[in-house]
């Protein structure tokens, strides 16, 4: 463990860069400085995700070997319920602990862990693994081992090969929205995430007494702006992360769907357009078990519920306290930010109902007339409306908890001196 340890000696807590070059804005006051991206951040990210998989593949080759054969008994809910589950929710934080990862980026990234044992134990406690996947031993570690998704043939159940034309795409998506990111991240950083200084709503606050503040102009341009950068920080990891696979030869399925401007209902943007990978995961893994025992809308209220529940899982990472950090005596770290519990469940609730409010609604005149009649990008823009108010409880801790300026050493950052 202690071997391990160093190689995370390097906390990557304080951005502690010299200026790359420096230039001026114009129609800016003062100087700018450019810093490059601290590669040892990528390093590191590559080395836990790599020791996050070894459980993961374990994991995988136990629920192949002990559950699947014995599905539907006593025994393989036992199993699964009982130890892997648990067990899953257990280990990142012994990783955290042990190994004294700081830098906050790289503690979500042992959470693919249990997101992917939990649901996938579930799967396979109820049948409801793609077939291909447990065709042989080594499709299912596969698939159990990555949180995005192979193309698979379903006549030879093999991975389906990337073509060169396929591999130069990804690679140069891959650049596009790296150094997208690295320009969004800069601006907000510089408008200290509120580019309308006007908007009276709190980032990681979770009241809603004033509800007419959320929906406010000023707060919603902010919120999507936001919303925006949050999209290309995710965009930017799962397009990584494909091209990893890409590197081996496979060919994955994309995440995003370009969700921000082609989403024509709620339906559309959280099931067909928006991280694809949660919404796969969840829907083996909570839509269709729910859905053998109670109706549709209800299995799609449980999904979002599971959804929200995991994301509070992964803010518990996020921000969690080392021993360290805390008063011996009184177990608390002062100066630590901590998100509000349940917080993530409930944006992920409020969704879901505007989900499941959609049937009703647009059968309104209203509401055909504009889904007919309005372009869809601002059709997909009304769409956004429904989220927009109450995304800063999801957007707003990572703001404010630093996240985003944990990320900014992996990225060319544009700071005023």
């Amino acid at each position: 463990m202690e071997a391990i340890k160093n190689l995370f000696k390097d906390k990557l807590v304080e951005d502690a860069r010299e200026p790359f070059s420096t230039f001026g804005i114009p129609g800016l006051e003062g100087t700018f400085a450019l810093y490059s991206p601290r590669w040892e951040m990528w390093k590191q990210l590559i080395l836990l995700v790599t020791l996050s998989q070894v459980f993961q593949v374990i994991a995988a080759v136990i629920i192949y070997k002990l559950i699947i054969p014995n599905r539907g008994s006593v025994g393989a809910y036992l199993l699964g319920w009982g130890v892997m589950i648990p067990l899953s929710l257990w280990i990142p934080f012994e990783m955290l602990e042990a190994w004294d990862i700081q830098n906050k980026i790289l503690k979500m990234c042992v959470t693919p862990l249990p997101m992917v044992v939990v649901f996938r134990s579930i799967e396979a406690m109820y049948d409801t693994s793609p077939p291909v996947v447990e065709y042989s031993l080594a499709n299912y570690v596969t698939y159990y081992t990555a949180t995005i998704h192979h193309v698979w043939d379903p006549k030879t159940n093999a991975r389906v090969k990337v073509n060169t034309q396929q591999f130069i795409s990804n690679f140069l998506r891959v650049v596009y929205y790296y150094h997208w990111l690295s320009l969004s991240l800069s601006f907000q950083m510089h408008v200290d995430f509120k580019p309308f200084k006007s908007d009276p709503v709190v980032l990681d606050d979770f009241h809603v007494t004033k509800f007419w503040e959320l929906l406010r102009p000023d707060h919603i341009a902010n919120a999507y702006l936001l919303v925006l950068h949050l999209y290309l920080n995710l965009l930017v990891g799962f397009e990584f992360t494909n091209f990893g696979e890409n590197l081996k030869g496979y060919l994955t399925k994309p995440t995003f769907k370009n969700p921000l401007w082609t989403s024509k209902s709620p339906t559309d943007f959280w099931g067909r357009k928006w991280n694809l990978m949660i919404h796969n995961i969840l829907k083996g893994g909570a839509f269709l078990p729910a859905r053998k025992y109670v109706s549709t809308p209800l299995a799609v209220m449980w999904s979002f519920i599971c959804s929200g529940l995991i994301h509070d899982y992964v803010w518990a990472a996020i921000f969690y306290h080392h021993g360290h950090e805390k008063d011996p005596e009184t177990g608390i770290c002062k100066d630590c930010f901590s998100p509000t519990p349940l917080k993530l469940t409930a944006f992920f609730v409020w969704n879901a109902m505007m989900m499941l409010l959609e049937r009703p609604v647009s059968k309104w005149p209203p509401m055909q007339w504009m889904a007919n009649n309005l372009p869809l990008a601002i059709v997909s823009t009304l769409v956004g409306l429904t989220a927009l108010p109450v995304t800063h409880w999801y957007t707003g801790d990572w703001v404010v908890g630093g996240y985003f300026a944990d990320f900014a050493v992996a990225l060319w950052t544009i700071k005023k001196l």
